[in-house]
């Protein structure tokens, strides 16, 4: 939050002051290198330059009567061949020959528990609601008691949660509601102990475990609410989690016609595992078919489609937090899990920060496609010809909140990491105002106030000298009463007297009256103290 602070106070303050940012805008630590994220996605549409190519699609029969297709395309091949005119020449009959045949078993593992991040892509991609929307409806559904804490990076859960979600399972199996079947329930429980370190890992487990739900949300989860279906995928995904894996066999085969080769890549499902869960009666198991190395086959009918390069997608909410949490690297969803410890922003912040863009005006949401606006466009040619978008680069960005994380865990001392932030301020403004800035290094940059001269720490500060009481006899007590008796009587004190009201003016302004007499004690307003906290905390200079 310090660090948050430091970039978004002096980088707002400093850019208004030289003229570069808008009043009613800011620049922050990680907003503006997630802003920049959507202009340069649409920079990169821009200037994208389609490519044409042919896809080419051919349908073989074997001697049994059962057929294939395989496929080609110029997409990547370096010699380019009418496939208009080569379809004309070949004839139904055509002889060809098997090259290659393999088959490779492969298992696909259930997707790990859902942090906030995965809940919030889930629930654009399945039910069209905004980051914002899953992120209050799961709030609600914790403060109902029926999922864990949703604030969460994590995809673990703690080793001493196993007997609590075996009996959470074993017990819903005994009374389903007709949103899981009975059967996936019990295996679930079963292989509870089964999944290791895959679930229950004591090490991937930050401040909040991954979001799972409770009994009472496993009772209810029937219940006709406007967050049942966020509660539904909740508890579906934890189940599918500890469910077996999903088997099946890649083949691959080429079939060589007229000295043109063509591929067969086909996944064919032997187990259906987590997968009968989660797409129902949708999935079917069916057999293989394998050809032997050079087995003559006949060439049926060829399909030729010209298609054209196409640019990136725009980015949209559900996209746009993904590459906040890989920063902008374009994974699968399966090596999602790997990049983590390089993402920008957390969990519970990724949310506000993609409505505050769009809030300042940023960017434009046309539905769930987020474009960026001119003026961001204009800030991102101002950072360039400041030379500030190492400052807000998606990289530096992410080696900050990697360093963050590090300080976290024990790894680096947090002075150093304070003493790089410190750098990158002056910078930053010395680079947006053209005037000097300096920040003191290590940790007097905690307790430096607005004056030149900094407080002495407690190194430098000389020790307050304590002088024991002396003893006083009865005698000793009484002669010293009887001087300052005396004393009192010829001295006068030179206390300062308190402030009181000798006179009550009324004017025609309301105003509550006091009565002469009353004893008023100075106090600064509040905004006097806002000012000195602001003075001694930033140091920029207006």
């Amino acid at each position: 939050a310090r660090w948050d602070w430091l970039i978004g106070i002096n980088g707002s303050r400093s850019l208004r002051k030289g003229k570069w940012l808008d009043k009613g805008c800011s620049v922050g630590r990680v907003m503006s290198p997630t802003l920049m994220l959507v202009v340069d996605r649409e920079e990169e549409i821009e200037s994208f330059q389609p490519r044409p190519y042919q896809d080419v699609r051919a349908t073989f029969c074997s001697k049994d009567g059962k057929s294939y297709e395989g496929k080609s395309s110029t997409l990547k091949q370096k010699e380019q061949h009418d496939w208009h005119q080569i379809a004309k020449e070949w004839k139904p009959g055509l002889q060809a020959e098997v090259l290659e045949d393999s088959l490779v078993e492969v298992t696909e593992k259930p997707k790990p528990l859902m942090n906030l991040a995965d809940l919030q892509r889930q629930c654009s991609r399945l039910f069209s609601m905004t980051p914002s929307q899953t992120l209050a409806s799961a709030q609600k559904l914790y403060e109902a008691e029926k999922i864990t804490y949703p604030r969460t990076d994590s995809r673990s859960l703690p080793t001493d949660y196993k007997d609590e979600v075996r009996e959470m399972l074993h017990a819903q199996a005994g009374r389903p509601n007709g949103l899981i079947g009975k059967e996936f329930l019990l295996c679930a429980s079963e292989r509870v102990s089964k999944v290791g370190k895959k679930i229950f890992d004591d090490k991937k487990v930050t401040d909040h475990f991954a979001i799972v739900p409770t009994r009472k949300g496993f009772e209810q989860a029937s219940a006709r609410t406007p967050d049942d279906k966020v509660l539904g995928l909740i508890i579906r995904h934890c189940v599918a989690a500890f469910l077996p894996d999903a088997k099946f066999k890649k083949l691959q085969r080429k079939t060589l016609v007229n000295g043109y080769t063509f591929t067969t890549n086909e996944k064919i499902l032997v187990e259906a595992g987590f997968l009968a869960l989660e797409k129902g009666t949708d999935i079917a198991v069916r057999e293989v078919q394998r050809l032997q190395k050079g087995t003559k086959v006949s060439f049926e009918e060829m399909q030729v489609e010209d298609k054209e390069t196409t640019p990136p997608s725009r980015y949209t909410q559900a996209s746009l937090l993904t590459a906040m949490e890989t920063c902008g690297k374009d994974v699968s969803e399966a090596k999602l899990q790997s990049v983590m410890g390089a993402g920008i922003g957390t969990s519970a912040t990724r949310a506000s920060i993609i409505d505050k863009l769009v809030t300042q005006r940023w960017v434009a949401c046309t539905g769930a496609v987020l474009r960026p606006c001119v003026k961001a466009r204009d800030l991102k040619q101002r950072l360039l010809t400041l030379g500030l978008m190492d400052n807000f680069s998606i990289e530096v960005t992410g080696q900050w909140e990697l360093q963050l994380r590090q300080i976290e865990e024990g790894k680096i001392k947090k002075d150093k990491g304070d003493q790089e932030m410190c750098v990158a301020v002056e910078s930053l403004v010395t680079k947006a105002t053209g005037s000097k800035m300096t920040l003191p290094k290590g940790p007097a940059w905690k307790t430096w106030e607005s004056s030149k001269t900094p407080r002495p720490s407690a190194e430098t500060e000389e020790p307050v000298k304590v002088v024991p009481k002396a003893k006083t006899t009865k005698a000793a007590k009484a002669t010293k009463t009887t001087k300052t008796t005396k004393t009192a009587k010829t001295t006068k004190t030179k206390e300062k007297p308190k402030a009181t009201i000798t006179k009550v003016v009324v004017t025609k302004k309301k105003s509550s009256r006091l009565k002469v007499g009353t004893k008023m004690e100075a106090k600064k307003t509040p905004r006097k103290m806002l000012q000195g906290q602001l003075k001694a905390a930033c140091a920029y200079e207006s």
